[in-house]
């Protein structure tokens, strides 16, 4: 169940973050701010590797 869990969860921000990238080209703005981003990448690196 967790593994499944996981991979929704892992699906689902996929599916936003090619949302705001599409968006970003669209309108010629950021979706998400880029310390935010690179949080967000890092802690779920972090998640992962453990």
């Amino acid at each position: 169940m967790t593994l499944l869990l996981t991979l929704i969860s892992g699906i689902a921000w996929t599916v936003v973050y090619i949302g705001l990238i599409y968006n970003g080209f669209k309108y010629k703005t950021y979706g998400i701010p880029l310390f935010a981003l690179a949080l967000n990448i890092a802690w779920g690196r972090n998640l992962y590797r453990q």
